[in-house]
C-alpha cells in the first residue's frame, strides 16, 4: 500500500471519526440520532455567555480544525513553523468549536511577536489532555521519512498548548505509533514500536530551553524529570494493561473503564490514546465502521477526540480504500482534507497566501451583524473567502464562511435581533 493512501485514511478517517462523535461529547448538545450523519444542534454555556449553532450533516470540531493548522504550518522544507503555528492559534480562537479549556488558553496566551512559543498560562504544567495528540498526524505524515523529526517537531507543537507528561509523554507514544503505521508497520508491530521509544524517551533530550524547566518546576513547585519519570511509567503500566486485554479482549466498554477513559479522567491523552487502540484491534478485522461508530456513541467517553484517534489508526494501518467512500463525501471539506493530505506527502505548503495578514477574523466577527450572504471577505489564515449562510438559533448569530482554499467556518455572536433580515439573507 502507498504512503499516499495511509496518509489520505488517517486523515479522512481522523475527521470522520471526529464528526460521527461530536454530536454525542457535550450532554447539552440536541440531535436526533437517526443515522451516521444527521444534522444537530451545539451548544454551549458558561458564567459569560451561551451558543446555540446549528450543524450540518458530517461537521467536525476543534480536533479536525487544530489538525489543519498544524498541517498548514508546515514549510515546503519539511520544517513546523511554530511561528505560523501560534498565529493561526490566535485566530483560531475567533472560530473555534468544541475547543477544550488548555487550547483555548494556550492561544490566549499566544505572544504576539512570536518570540515566546510556550505560554505558560496559570494551569499550563497541569495540561495534559487530548488537545495536543488529536493534532499530531502532520508531524507523522510531513516527516513520514524522519523519525527524529517527526518526534522534534511534534513536541514543540505540544509544548505550544500542554506542558504536563501526560500529553508529552502520549505525544511521544501516539506519534511513533503513527510513524511505523505509515511506513507500513501491522498494528502490534507499531504497538510495540512505540513502547519502546517512549521508554527510551526523556524531554532532556530533545533541546527544549532550561528556561523551560525552570518555569515549569517554579509554576509547579515540582521537579520535571521526576514527574515525567513517574508518568511513563504510569503509561507504562497501561501499556502492559492494554496488552493484556487485546489478548483477552473483553467489551469495549469494560475496556475503556480498565484504561480510564470513561469517567472524570476521560480527557486525559494517555487515557483516549491508549483506548483508541484498543478499540481498533479489538475490531480491526471487522472494518472501519465497526471500529468508530460504536465509541462515537459511548456514554461518558470523550467521543469526538477518541473517535477521531480510531479513524485515523485505521486509516494509517489500512488506506484511504478502508474508509467508506459515502463516509468521505458526508464529512466537511473532504476535498480539502485529501489536498492537504497530498501537501503533507509532497511538503508543499509555500503558499503566499497562507501568510497575507489581508483581513482579520477577529474584526469580521466583531461586525457580524453587518455581513451578508454572498458577501466577500479575506482573513487569515484562510485568505479570501464568501459568506455561505446567516441565520439566528435561539440567542446565536451563526455565519457561515467558505475561504476559496477549501475550509468552511462559523463565526458566532450573541444576537442583538430576532431574525435576520431579507437583506441579510442576500434575497
Amino acid at each position: 500500500m502507498e504512503l499516499a493512501s495511509r496518509i489520505k485514511g488517517a486523515l479522512l478517517g481522523g475527521a470522520i471519526g471526529d464528526a460521527m462523535g461530536f454530536p454525542f461529547e457535550r450532554e447539552e448538545n440536541v440531535y436526533t440520532d437517526n443515522g451516521i450523519f444527521f444534522p444537530w444542534t451545539y451548544r454551549y454555556r458558561n458564567r459569560f455567555r451561551s451558543l446555540s449553532v446549528p450543524l450540518e450533516a458530517g461537521s467536525y470540531s476543534d480536533d479536525t480544525q487544530m489538525t489543519l493548522m498544524a498541517a498548514r504550518s508546515y514549510r515546503s522544507t519539511g520544517v513546523f513553523d511554530a511561528k505560523h503555528f501560534s498565529a493561526e492559534l490566535r485566530e483560531w480562537l475567533n472560530y473555534s468549536i468544541g475547543a477544550g479549556k488548555a487550547s483555548k488558553q494556550a492561544a490566549k496566551s499566544t505572544d504576539r511577536s512570536g518570540k515566546l512559543l510556550f505560554p505558560f498560562y496559570k494551569e499550563y504544567a497541569f495540561a495534559g489532555g487530548n488537545g495536543a495528540v488529536m493534532r499530531a498526524l502532520p508531524h507523522a505524515a510531513a516527516n513520514s521519512s524522519n523519525y527524529d523529526s517527526c518526534i522534534r517537531n511534534g513536541i514543540n507543537d505540544c509544548l505550544m498548548t500542554h506542558g504536563h507528561p501526560h500529553a508529552i509523554l502520549m505525544q511521544v507514544y501516539y506519534l511513533s505509533l503513527l510513524f511505523a503505521l505509515l511506513n507500513g508497520g501491522m498494528l502490534m508491530d507499531s504497538i510495540h514500536f512505540a513502547e519502546d521509544h517512549v521508554d527510551r524517551f526523556s524531554l532532556d533530550e530533545t533541546g527544549i530551553p532550561e528556561e523551560w524547566y525552570e518555569k515549569w518546576n517554579e509554576q509547579t513547585g515540582l521537579c520535571y524529570n521526576a514527574v515525567e519519570n513517574a508518568v511513563k511509567d504510569y503509561l507504562l503500566s497501561l501499556c502492559d494493561a492494554l496488552s493484556y486485554m487485546i489478548k483477552e479482549q473483553p467489551a469495549l466498554n469494560d475496556a475503556f473503564k480498565c484504561l480510564n477513559a470513561i469517567g472524570r479522567e476521560k480527557g486525559s491523552a494517555i487515557h483516549s490514546a491508549l483506548a483508541a487502540i484498543y478499540a481498533v484491534k479489538r475490531h480491526e478485522e471487522e472494518g472501519f465502521m465497526k471500529c468508530v461508530y460504536p465509541v462515537s456513541r459511548m456514554k461518558g467517553c470523550d467521543t469526538d477526540t477518541v473517535a477521531s484517534l480510531i479513524g485515523t489508526l485505521f486509516g494509517a494501518a489500512y488506506g484511504i480504500e478502508s474508509v467508506d467512500k459515502t463516509f468521505i463525501s458526508t464529512v466537511q471539506d473532504s476535498d480539502y482534507l485529501m489536498e492537504i493530505a497530498d501537501r503533507l506527502l509532497a511538503s508543499s505548503f509555500s503558499l503566499s497566501s497562507m501568510s497575507e495578514r489581508t483581513g482579520s477574523l477577529k474584526r469580521h466577527k466583531a461586525n457580524l451583524e453587518e455581513l451578508r450572504v454572498g458577501q466577500n471577505l479575506t482573513a487569515f489564515p484562510f485568505g479570501h473567502g464568501i459568506v455561505t449562510g446567516k441565520t439566528i438559533s435561539q440567542n446565536t448569530l451563526v455565519v457561515q464562511v467558505r475561504f476559496d482554499i477549501g475550509q468552511s467556518i462559523r463565526l458566532t455572536k450573541t444576537a442583538k435581533q430576532a431574525e435576520p433580515t431579507p437583506a441579510d439573507l442576500g434575497r
